[in-house]
């Protein structure tokens, strides 16, 4: 009789990892390559519904991917340095389990930090060009509120 619990883990892991692909795929096909052509307005409205959605999931397939590689190979006792065979494995899994979280921090922290930085940019950007001038210079109803405030 197989052993369910191995095959159930087997069954998490794939998956897993195949919604994690299929997460990156899409954010890097629909919103790098599709959205440029999208035009401005729809554009605003679609990303702000996809993006939370696509980096909320994105990292949570990827931890569970490798969570349940992590206890697959726990639980068919890959682990054990006992086992000679496995020493092979058990080191090449490191291997790949130091790879897979470190690619997942890596490529968690620096997007972050460079969506943070280019939003300080923009920021300060629009702080120096929307001076005094610029305001008494627009006409109709926005250069009134502006002028109110």
């Amino acid at each position: 009789m197989p052993d369910v619990v191995a095959i159930a883990l087997r069954f998490l892991h794939i998956m897993f990892a195949i919604a994690w692909v299929g997460a990156v795929i899409f954010g890097v096909v629909v919103l790098r390559v599709v959205m440029p052509k999208v035009e401005p307005p729809s554009r605003k409205a679609v990303l702000l519904r996809l993006l939370p959605v696509n980096l909320r999931y994105v990292p949570l397939t990827a931890t569970f991917t490798i969570t349940f590689g992590v206890l697959l190979y726990a639980y068919l006792d890959y682990f054990n340095p006992v086992n000679i065979d496995a020493l092979l494995r058990v080191k090449l899994l490191l291997v790949a389990l130091f790879l897979a979280v470190g690619t997942l921090s890596f490529g968690m922290a620096v997007p972050l930090r460079a969506s943070t930085d280019e939003a300080c940019q923009r920021h300060q950007c629009r702080a120096v060009t929307a001076g005094p001038s610029s305001r008494s210079a627009t006409s109709g109803p926005t250069s009134s509120r502006s002028r109110a405030r």
